[in-house]
């Protein structure tokens, strides 16, 4: 009786954990403080992504290339950084639903639903 209580606590734990794993989805991130203002990151399912930054000043030419996931970081490669602003941050923190960088003080896109 005892290792069935011990057993059953073990397993409801160890259940309760898996459910806070984040776990990254591919979909269209973005940040937008006004309609003069928005940051987008596409992340497609077949490992491409479109980087597009638009501002007041004018919209900066997409930016295209690979990612992958690498130490539960979305790590994006084989591109170049065409913004007219500031560079695309190439790693990202995954969140549940969001990601997130540390560059130029951070920033945080958020997945749309």
């Amino acid at each position: 009786m005892q290792k069935s209580i011990i057993l059953f606590l073990f397993a409801f734990i160890s259940l309760s954990f898996v459910n806070k794993i984040k776990t990254f989805k591919p979909g269209i991130y973005s940040v937008e403080i006004d309609i003069s203002w928005r940051t987008q990151l596409e992340i497609k399912p077949d490992s491409t992504f479109i980087f597009v930054d638009q501002r007041e000043l004018g919209s900066s030419p997409s930016n295209e290339g690979n990612w992958k996931i690498k130490n539960k970081k979305l790590v994006l490669f084989n591109f170049k950084s065409k913004t007219k602003f500031d560079k695309i941050p190439p790693e990202w923190k995954i969140k549940t639903d969001k990601i997130c960088s540390n560059y130029k003080g951070g920033i945080c896109l958020t997945l749309k639903k």
